[in-house]
């Protein structure tokens, strides 16, 4: 059914497109675009010398950035508004992406589903449990709801990053991110049976302070049982996920 709606929610937009573009007068030609200088910086590695024409740029805050990111930016909207059509399809794009619900499931054992959507309307995707392929969704976690630390209250509405259940379906981990940051993200962990907190978090002052080394975002591993969890991270070498010691 997912599927089945996007696609025809594509075909609608491409037929839209095409007939506007048809019909839309050719567009005016944008101012140029700004170009960046170019300031070598050479750095010798055993020998082995290094330039980057572009190490200025990691100094975001320096007034001659800051002039140079609105000039690309004046010229990228200088761009888009010479699309011949372009509000009107913009328009209708914004119509019909609130008419069709984003939906996400995972089966777990016990012909139980987590169901992860976002109706048309809300701002974010909201976590429920299904019993049964045909049985009725019930909230499990509205990241809303969630109260995270301070700190990460002003960066905007929280999201749901990751998730897993335990190995009996009693519990379940999840990880939730304010305003899609990776810095402020926290693990929550709930009942399965009535979608209420156990009071088990971490938080990523926790990883910063080793607790689990390499790690950005406490997303949660599938190592979850009734009793404990272990988060996984990646391996800086072959940049492929595995469990450290660390148990909760």
């Amino acid at each position: 059914m997912q599927f089945a709606s996007r696609a025809v929610f594509a075909l609608s937009i491409a037929a839209l497109t095409f007939d506007i573009f048809a019909q839309a007068p050719g567009p005016s030609a944008p101012p140029p675009q700004p170009v960046a200088p170019v300031k070598p910086v050479v750095d010798d590695y055993h020998g082995i010398k290094v330039s980057d024409p572009y190490r200025y740029m990691e100094k975001l805050d320096d007034p001659a950035m800051q002039s140079w990111f609105k000039g690309q930016n004046d010229y990228t909207r200088a761009v888009l508004a010479s699309i011949p059509g372009r509000e009107k399809v913009l328009a209708r794009i914004k119509e019909l992406d609130q008419t069709v619900p984003q939906v996400f499931a995972t089966r777990l054992p016990g012909d139980l589903y987590l169901i992860l959507k976002q109706l048309p309307g809300e701002n974010t995707s909201k976590l429920y449990k299904r019993h049964g392929l045909s049985g009725e969704d019930t909230l499990l976690v509205d990241p809303e709801k969630i109260q995270l630390a301070p700190a990460a209250q002003s960066r905007g509405k929280n999201t749901i990053y990751g998730y897993v259940a335990s190995h009996d379906n009693k519990y379940l981990a999840v990880c939730i991110i304010p305003g899609g940051s990776e810095l402020g993200g926290e693990l929550h962990v709930f009942d399965m049976a009535t979608g209420r907190e156990t009071g088990d978090i971490i938080t990523q002052s926790e990883l910063r302070r080793g607790r689990l080394p390499g790690c950005r975002i406490p997303v949660p591993s599938s190592t979850v049982t009734s009793k404990s969890f272990r988060p996984a991270r990646r391996s800086p070498k072959s940049g492929r996920s595995f469990v450290p010691i660390y148990m909760y």
